[in-house]
């Protein structure tokens, strides 16, 4: 087994887009509606983080564009980083799954649109999502943000992937 070498700038930077990720987490959790999905379960889980949630709320009041929109393009900005060294490889084709995010969320919000699941469609969130995918792909080519591929990478992509799709749900 080939041992990848651990670099200052990989922690820092996996450290970073970990932070950001945690960032849209505490959003969609102390201020976004109980009934999504993911509030249902933690807030079920652990009654007590109600009163936290209130206590934060009037302690830190955020505008709507910070509480749904902004989430949703750090999702995108920080997965499309996270995935930009990642690939499926078949016999005859080389996919890279750097676009998913973006697309994931475009999907979520053609569903929203559509009717066809919960939520509200918001042409801000469409614009912030691909304000944010270009800005990743800008930092994509940086040589700053350097995201080897190591094992945690799909773990960290699909907890990030599933929040995102239970945050919105």
């Amino acid at each position: 087994m080939k041992r990848m070498k651990v670099s200052y700038k990989h922690v820092v930077n996996y450290t970073a887009f970990s932070l950001l990720g945690a960032t849209c987490l505490l959003i969609y959790l102390f201020y976004r509606p109980e009934n999504i999905m993911i509030n249902q379960h933690l807030f079920s889980a652990f009654p007590d983080l109600l009163l936290v949630k209130e206590t934060i709320i009037q302690r830190f009041p955020l505008n709507d564009f910070l509480v749904y929109n902004l989430p949703s393009g750090l999702w995108v900005f920080t997965l499309t980083i996270l995935l930009k060294n990642s690939y499926i490889n078949g016999s005859s084709y080389h996919f890279s799954l750097r676009s998913i995010p973006l697309k994931l969320g475009l999907l979520i919000e053609l569903f929203q649109f559509l009717k066809l699941t919960d939520g509200t469609f918001d042409l801000l969130d469409v614009y912030t999502m691909l304000a944010f995918f270009m800005m990743a792909q800008l930092f994509c080519r940086s040589k700053q943000v350097e995201m080897e591929s190591c094992n945690i990478q799909p773990v960290l992509a699909s907890i990030g992937v599933l929040i995102l799709f239970l945050g919105n749900s």
